[in-house]
């Protein structure tokens, strides 16, 4: 402990004595003489130092009091003399302070010698050596001099992993336009620099670091102002865009991982939860959001919402891109919508991709039809003339009475007599109109009867059959009120024998007959056009060729209001099918014991509001 206390002695002992040379109130000479007596003996001495540090400081001060004297006595002859002895000393002091001050390390030296004119090493050599001295260096070295410190320096930092330093002047970097591709040193350090970033965010994301994974994101660059980059880095970005829409869903780091355009996905971009910030980055990254997160640019299934939203608002020149059956689809929501103008504009420029075939504009027409879409049938008709109307599905179009009304006059121009619902290429069927009557298109139904006379050549076809029974059927109550009171439909008319049944031996056998409309009103479900025809004189318990009353009927067809309706105008519950009827006569509605009566054919469907209805009007097992 003594010597380390000896070599402190020394090593301050010659400061302190150059301060009291120079201060000393016991001495009665001069000021600027006692000054100039301490720089000799400072100079003197710091030739014989052996501590570089203490030599260093001694030569400062030395250096200090000459300004001082200098500038204080000019005129004073030692002061004169002083300076002409030791002139070219004083001019290399700042040059000897420089190199002691590198040598050791010292810092305040080197910032001494750089206010006194010594002229700054920013070669690569020399950063290289500053960036090895310590934080200090470097923050002055980029403070004053960015230019030459900062692209060598956060090279280094790259290399060497200095998190610290690329933390705190990255930002400065790149505003500052030091990343720039050019020469092949530079496309190196691009390389090195994108890795780094990425390992950075490989250990951000394993550690869930929100801030550092935003942080980081701000300064990688685009890929494509990235000339090349490692497989590893752009894995581990692939890996962060997962990471980001799939797990951590943020919207904002999301959008610009987006905006970055590296490799990740495909995304379920419904699933994302994201809003209009993500749709927006998408839309102006069409191209890398087609192609790489939504991968639209091939079939692969169904559109989500938001996908389609995407596509409704992609210009046309990416809408190229989009694989056409995507179109159909977003085509499909805008009709849904009842978007038709948006719709056909579409339908334009798909067909420009892929032409739409006769049986695809037959689609779209009956699904204007379905929709009553008046506008979108006709342009169908306008694009693909050759199409067949007679091929319409006629109960399709029977939902728009405006496009009934308007095209039925040129399908019916032309019916066959036959019950066959096959289309035909000049006409239509009886069948097919049959089809229309059943349906629950009320309004057009109605419409032929007013606007054609069938009901002689339906009985004919048909073999007892009446038209009565088949808008029964539809429950359609309005046309049975024109049947029966404009045109005189028997509410009492049974059907014939009129559906053949091929038995097990290959013979014929008739089906069940003797049907009135009630039966058919019984199997729709409308109570109202039960209570009507009853009004009108029908039998509420007639009976059937097997036996059967309407009551079973509504009973087999689980329609509870029928039911309810029929028991209120009296229908017998207890009613019992004939016995003794054939095997092949069952065939069709099972055994006798399962359907003799009311309450077995609601105990075979197991409708329990139906057996408790039955049951609570008197109904037995």
């Amino acid at each position: 402990m003594a010597k380390s206390l000896r070599c402190w002695l020394c090593a301050i002992l010659p400061l302190g004595l150059l301060w009291l040379a120079g201060c000393s109130d016991g001495d009665k000479r001069p000021e600027e003489v006692r000054k100039v007596e301490a720089m000799r003996k400072g100079l003197q001495s710091a030739e014989r130092m052996v501590d570089d540090q203490v030599r260093m400081r001694t030569l400062c001060q030395v250096g200090d009091m000459a300004e001082l004297v200098g500038r204080k006595w000019p005129d004073s002859p030692e002061v004169q003399a002083f300076l002409a002895e030791y002139g070219p000393k004083l001019e290399r002091l700042p040059e000897e302070v420089y190199a002691l001050a590198l040598e050791t390390k010292e810092f305040d030296g080197f910032l001494w010698a750089l206010d006194h004119g010594v002229e700054l090493d920013l070669s690569p050599e020399g950063l290289k050596m500053f960036w090895n001295y310590g934080r200090v260096w470097k923050d002055y070295l980029v403070e004053h001099h960015p230019d030459e410190a900062l692209p060598l320096f956060m090279e280094r930092a790259v290399d060497e992993r200095n998190v610290r330093f690329f933390d705190a002047y990255v930002e400065q970097f790149m505003t500052e336009g030091y990343y720039a591709v050019g020469s092949a040193e530079r496309t190196s350090f691009q390389v090195r620099y994108c890795e780094f970033i990425a390992r950075e965010l490989g250990e951000a994301q394993a550690g869930n670091d929100r801030e550092r994974i935003a942080f980081l994101l701000r300064y990688m660059p685009r890929i494509q102002d990235v000339v090349h980059i490692e497989d590893s880095a752009l894995a581990i970005m692939h890996k962060l865009g997962d990471f980001l829409c799939g797990i951590l869903k943020d919207e904002e780091l999301a959008c610009t991982m987006v905006e970055l355009e590296y490799p990740f996905g495909p995304i379920d971009l419904q699933a994302t939860g994201f809003g209009d910030a993500f749709m927006e980055v998408l839309l102006a990254h069409s191209d890398f959001a087609i192609r790489q997160l939504l991968r639209l640019d091939a079939w692969h299934g169904a559109l989500s919402p938001m996908e389609v939203a995407f596509v409704r608002r992609l210009d046309a020149e990416h809408r190229l891109m989009v694989d056409y059956k995507y179109l159909d689809e977003v085509i499909d929501v805008l009709i849904r919508e009842d978007a038709t103008e948006q719709a056909i504009a579409l339908i334009e420029f798909r067909s420009g991709m892929q032409p739409y075939s006769r049986f695809e504009y037959l689609k779209m027409i009956e699904c204007g039809v379905e929709r009553g879409n008046d506008t979108l049938f006709v342009y169908g008709m306008r694009k693909c003339p050759e199409l067949n109307l007679y091929n319409f599905d006629l109960v399709k179009l029977a939902g728009s009475l405006d496009l009934f009304s308007k095209y039925a006059p040129r399908i019916f121009r032309n019916i066959y007599r036959t019950m066959e619902t096959e289309p035909k290429a000049d006409g239509t069927t009886l069948g097919r109109i049959r089809q229309v009557l059943c349906s629950d298109h009320h309004e057009a139904s109605l419409w032929i009867l007013k606007n054609y006379d069938l009901q002689k050549i339906w009985v004919d076809v048909t073999e007892g059959r009446t038209l009565l029974m088949d808008v029964c059927e539809g429950g359609n109550l309005p046309a049975a009120r024109y049947l029966v009171e404009v045109r005189g439909e028997d509410v009492n008319a049974h059907t014939g024998y009129m559906d053949l049944q091929v038995s097990l031996f290959g013979r014929s056998e008739s089906s069940e007959g003797k049907l009135t409309p009630l039966f058919f009103a019984a199997v729709s479900g409308n109570p109202e056009l039960i209570r009507y025809l009853v009004s009108k004189g029908a039998r509420v318990n007639d009976r059937s060729a097997y036996g059967a009353t309407p009551l079973m009927y509504a009973v087999s067809q689980n329609q509870i209001e029928s039911a309810k309706a029929l028991i209120q105008l009296r229908a017998d519950v207890n009613a019992t099918m004939h016995g003794g009827l054939t095997l092949s006569e069952m065939m069709r509605i099972g055994s006798y014991e399962e359907v003799a009566t009311a309450y077995r054919r609601a105990v075979k469907q197991g409708n329990q509001e139906m057996i408790a209805l039955l049951k609570s009007a008197g109904a037995r097992n």
